[in-house]
């Protein structure tokens, strides 16, 4: 942030930050895609925030927007199971 910043802004970049560092912790082999769909959700709720359902996270691969897509809201533990390496064949 530059300049003079509201508090709002200030609130809404600093529950940005720690969705995205809970999402990196919840992204491991054997965790499960909801795990980190879950804790997104879950910061935002508790900062007094939402997420935008139209818009998504995704994988970064060998190309920057990739599959999977990572929605930024749901349960936990309700989906594919991470797996490390790439089991795509290519």
């Amino acid at each position: 942030m530059v300049g003079a910043v509201v508090l709002d802004v200030i609130r809404l970049v600093e529950t940005t930050r720690r969705a995205l560092q809970l999402a990196i912790a919840a992204t491991k082999p054997g965790g499960r895609l909801s795990n980190i769909s879950h804790a997104v959700e879950r910061v935002a709720k508790v900062s007094g925030c939402s997420v935008v359902r139209e818009f998504v996270g995704h994988d970064v691969g060998h190309h920057l927007h990739e599959e999977p897509l990572v929605p930024n809201y749901g349960a936990s533990g309700r989906s594919s199971v991470l797996k490390t390496g790439d089991d795509s064949g290519h």
